[in-house]
C-alpha cells in the first residue's frame, strides 16, 4: 500500500487498512506499507499496526 502522499490517516482510513490486512493475511500474504513518515508513521506505531505490516519509509 502506497501512502507516501498521505499526510494523515483518519479512523475511516485505519478501519479500511485493518480490513485489508485481514484480507491479505487470510490469503497467505503479507502487507507492506510505504509512507513518507511523519503523522502516518506515528499513527501506525501508536495504533500498533506496525506489528502487523511491514513499514517502509519512502
Amino acid at each position: 500500500m502506497d501512502l507516501k502522499a498521505a499526510q494523515m490517516v483518519d479512523s475511516v482510513g485505519l478501519n479500511l487498512i485493518v480490513t485489508w490486512i485481514k484480507w491479505v493475511r487470510d490469503r497467505g500474504g503479507k502487507m507492506r506499507v510505504v509512507c513518507a513518515g511523519g503523522n502516518v508513521l506515528r499513527t501506525f506505531k501508536f495504533t500498533r499496526l506496525d506489528k502487523h505490516v511491514e513499514l517502509v519509509e519512502g
